[in-house]
């Protein structure tokens, strides 16, 4: 019906809008995380290992590390952008304030997140996961068993290339196939990946693997 009672173009905007906001940036965020925690680990190890219920004296110490870890590695200061899970931020000095004219709740970012010079981005704990299935029978991705929580994932952007080729988003008519039904297609091709001569620009802080169980005698 919203085809018949509005012109094409703007069902397909109001599709691929609800599409991308609701399945595909979530999805996209979560292979960012994950990718980049697997690219990095092959690369030079899984980075730092934090509490699974970190304190804000642990979040404090471990950024503190991290950033330390990337000046002695020659990481450009300029640039860097911290994301971190809205727990983890908030110990870094991240906090909700009310944003003036628009009447809802929005994240600022005040002058401790701002250490050493880094931006803070804050993502939900579900997107900040050390793997995923991407092809369940649910569609969208699941936390693999055994995956890790990343609360922080500091990165340079000269250390990551995540290449983006959209192809096309299209409306099929009703069809028999369709059973009279309007059909929406959308194609596109993303990929995350660490420079490996720069991968000391992408540092991460994780909860332990969990433990595993004592094999039986």
């Amino acid at each position: 019906m919203d085809v018949d009672e509005t012109n094409m173009a703007a069902t397909i905007g109001n599709i691929t809008r609800a599409f991308n906001e609701e399945s595909k940036f979530p999805e996209m965020d979560a292979y960012m995380a994950s990718r980049l925690f697997s690219e990095r680990t092959a690369i030079s190890g899984p980075g730092w290992e934090i509490p699974a219920s970190p304190t804000k004296a642990d979040a404090l110490e471990i950024f503190a590390r991290m950033s330390l870890e990337m000046d002695n590695k020659r990481v450009p200061a300029t640039g860097r952008v911290l994301y971190a899970t809205p727990e983890a931020a908030a110990m870094l000095g991240w906090e909700k304030r009310e944003a003036k004219g628009r009447g809802a709740a929005r994240g600022m970012l005040t002058e401790a997140s701002r250490i050493d010079g880094t931006r803070l981005e804050t993502v939900p704990p579900e997107l900040m996961m050390t793997a995923y299935d991407f092809d369940g029978p649910r569609g969208g991705f699941e936390p693999l068993a055994g995956a890790r929580q990343i609360h922080m994932l500091p990165a340079h952007p000269s250390a990551v290339l995540s290449p983006l080729r959209y192809s096309f988003a299209r409306l099929d008519p009703p069809s028999a196939g369709s059973q009279g039904k309007w059909m929406y297609y959308e194609e596109s091709v993303e990929g995350v990946f660490v420079l490996r001569n720069k991968a000391d620009g992408v540092q991460m802080a994780a909860a332990p693997a969990p433990a595993k169980a004592p094999a039986k005698p």
